[in-house]
């Protein structure tokens, strides 16, 4: 492979992450216009992708994320996604059979 198809890969997901784009490997591959065949040659996943352009979280940013969807929600958290639990349905094995279905057999 060419190194310069390897280079324009890097250029196309470093447009993407400019953009504040999630650079998937179809949308580098476009961006870089290179097939997706031709992205894997170069790139063993999109994960080495990101390893060769050095990016990585934040430090802290996972916990300042969660912090943040803590506050969105509130105290009540889940319990005020919840909904009431409805009784089991009654078994109709054990009722007594009705008119109507003695008439349909």
């Amino acid at each position: 492979m060419a190194p310069q198809t390897r280079e324009r890969i890097l250029v196309g997901a470093r447009g993407l992450l400019a953009r504040g784009e999630k650079p998937t490997v179809g949308r580098v591959a476009e961006a870089a216009g290179v097939s997706r065949a031709s992205f894997y040659r170069a790139f063993e996943s999109r994960r080495a992708l990101l390893e060769a352009l050095e990016v990585e979280p934040e430090p802290g940013a996972k916990g300042r994320i969660l912090e943040a969807a803590a506050a969105m929600v509130g105290a009540d958290s889940l319990a005020a996604l919840s909904m009431p639990v409805s009784p089991e349905p009654r078994s109709t094995a054990s009722s007594p059979a009705s008119p109507l279905s003695s008439a349909a057999c």
